[in-house]
């Protein structure tokens, strides 16, 4: 087809058809063999616009990327980012529009070469794609990833462009040659302009961070920018930009002259030089910090773990995940079903040994980050309801809570108790949770409910069984006749200590000290230390040998305390360490000795506040 003197190539109806057909049938074919069906394609807005939204967003990570009582994350470079955004935004907006008026002032070869300096054009369905993606990070904060992944090139894409049109149009419209020594003017424009953007940040960040952010009320632990000021900031540093550039770029008589000694000419040189000069200094130290920031947090000590050390395992945080307890699943070839905690769902079912024919996982999941798109509504709230100890388990927490003392060993028992039946009814014999729900009401119940005994247990993990079940029993009675397989000895003494210190039998109390003393001295941590001192510590005959104990490794942490604080897995060392003086404290007061009390107290806080600052200095 011709048109205005110009081939244009059209499909014929039967291409089009056959398009569409292939369209179909790839729709159809990911529905069918997809295992989620149609939910890949509906679960954003599930989460978003459903009947169940707001349950779903519940979590932390679905929370809004701008509420600022979220514990999870951080959105303030998000923050920046957006602002930044609808900025570029604007502005293109504007720029494209001036552009376009001057590009008809323009010659026919004026405006080839402006259009082919100028930079790739702006596609349309991409900005579309990266705002979708902004607002899917605005209403919940786990999108924000993906919100940089799409937003940003955008972003940087329409700052080029109005940056170049700015700069290139204004030349040719003064009839200049884009040769020579307009390329060097047009980069020195550039580079004034990055100069003023990096002085706003600059002296942003030595005179107002003090008062640019706010604590939120009701949650002293986080915090919230002052978003007028931080707006205002964020367009002055992005105003200073296009405005200096334009600044130096502008022509008296057509140019200011290399010779041109007027008080306007030396002021630009100098300012082209001091932003120069600033913005090699800054990318200088900015290198050099990244650099020893990498150094630090990836290659230097890792105060985490003494064994899982890999520079992947500390970008994910992976070194916290089950990868001993899914070893003792595989070895011990546990299957049935299990209750574990949701976030670790996916890690456990690839941590199993799947069926050769069918893919399924031997230990089937109760729940597992997928919690949106592959469970109801009805299983998560149930998920959350055992996890929390039910009604009962809720209202002995709020009570306990309001009368500022701890859960007894009773009401954790009739917790441990509902929460047996619960788990019963869905066949459940295996309970496999992490280190951040040890003081939570399941496993506490769990753990002063007779029918739940641990068979496996580190610092990071505890798996317990129902011995009411005979996978359970046997399972638990395997663990003395050492028929188990366990992944370290270190968990292997652990485990069986803990267990031995809980009989009444003098004799097996002894072995279990033992083993606990074994482990604590393959792996100095909380696990054995908090053993010895809620278990061992209670039974009158080895008071005293716990508290040798105690004051031995507090001495001998002390004196080591500057070589061991440069190795791997050093923050299970001072966290034993704190619970030493804990311990010591307690004695030391029932004994009348304020004096030593204090001291222990002393290092107690020291320690937190040591154990505080690696950890906010071994992160990003």
């Amino acid at each position: 087809t011709y048109m205005h003197g110009k081939a244009i190539r059209t499909l014929e109806f039967r291409a089009i058809g056959h398009t569409v057909g292939a369209g179909f049938v790839a729709f159809v074919a990911m529905v069918i063999f997809n295992p989620f069906h149609l939910t890949n394609l509906t679960h954003t807005f599930i989460i978003s616009f459903s009947e169940h939204a707001e349950r779903w967003r519940d979590v932390h990570e679905w929370h809004a990327a701008f509420d600022w009582t979220n514990p999870v994350g951080t959105a303030i470079p998000f923050l920046i980012v957006y602002l930044i955004g609808w900025l570029s935004l604007v502005t293109w907006a504007v720029v494209t529009v001036w552009s376009v008026r001057r590009a008809g002032q323009l010659s026919k070869k004026q405006a080839e070469t402006a259009q082919a300096l100028v930079g790739p054009k702006m596609d349309l369905a991409l900005v579309i794609v990266a705002a979708l993606t902004v607002y899917m990070a605005i209403r919940s904060r786990r999108f924000i990833p993906i919100a940089g992944y799409a937003a940003c090139p955008i972003i940087a894409l329409m700052i080029q462009r109005m940056v170049s049109s700015l700069l290139i149009l204004t030349h040719l419209r003064n009839g200049l040659a884009w040769v020579g020594n307009n390329r060097e003017k047009v980069a020195r424009a550039l580079m004034l302009g990055l100069g003023g953007a990096l002085a706003v940040l600059v002296s942003s960040w030595a005179f107002l961070w003090r008062v640019l952010f706010l604590d939120v009320p009701g949650h002293p632990a986080e915090e919230q920018p002052r978003s007028w000021l931080l707006t205002l900031l964020v367009v002055l540093a992005f105003a200073s930009f296009p405005l200096l550039a334009w600044f130096y770029t502008r022509q008296r008589r057509g140019e200011i002259e290399p010779e041109d000694t007027s008080t306007e000419a030396s002021f630009v040189k100098w300012a082209w030089w001091t932003a120069a000069g600033g913005l090699a200094c800054f990318v200088l130290v900015f290198g050099l910090w990244v650099g020893w920031r990498f150094d630090l947090v990836y290659l230097d000590y890792w105060p985490a773990d003494s064994k899982l050390t890999s520079i992947f395992m500390r970008m994910t945080a992976s070194d916290a995940k089950p990868f001993y307890a899914c070893k003792f699943i595989r070895d011990n070839k546990l299957s049935g079903k299990m209750f574990n905690y949701w976030t670790e769902g996916g890690f456990i079912a690839y941590g199993q040994t799947p069926d050769p024919n069918t893919g399924r996982t031997p230990l089937q999941l109760f729940m597992d980050g997928r919690a949106q798109a592959a469970y109801n509504t009805d299983t998560f709230d149930l998920w959350t309801e055992i996890t929390a100890g039910g009604p009962a388990g809720r209202a002995i927490v709020r009570n306990a809570r309001m009368a500022q003392r701890g859960v007894t060993v009773r009401e954790y028992a009739q917790i441990g108790a509902w929460i047996s039946t619960q788990l019963r009814k869905y066949d459940v014999w295996v309970v496999l949770m992490p280190n951040n729900q040890f003081d939570k009401p399941l496993v506490q119940g769990l753990i002063y409910d007779p029918d739940w005994r641990l068979v496996f247990m580190n610092n990071k993990q505890k798996l317990f069984v129902d011995v009411r079940s005979d996978k359970g029993k046997e399972l638990y009675q395997g663990m003395f006749t050492q028929k188990l397989i366990y992944p370290d000895e270190f968990s292997a003494n652990l485990t069986l200590g803990h267990n031995l210190l809980e009989f009444k039998d003098p004799v097996q109390k002894r072995q279990g000290l033992d083993l606990v003393k074994k482990a604590f001295e393959l792996n100095p941590s909380p696990g054995p230390m908090l053993d010895m001192l809620l278990i061992a510590g209670s039974f009158a005959e080895f008071s005293a040998e716990v508290d040798k104990f105690c004051v031995d490794y507090a001495t001998e942490f002390d004196k080591n305390k500057a070589e061991l604080s440069r190795q791997d897995g050093y923050n299970h060392r001072l966290e034993a360490a704190r619970l030493a003086m804990l311990r010591l404290e307690r004695v030391a007061k029932a004994q009348g000795n304020a004096e030593a009390a204090k001291t222990c107290a002393e290092r107690m806080n020291a320690y937190l506040l040591e154990r505080n600052r690696i950890s906010a200095r071994k992160r990003w």
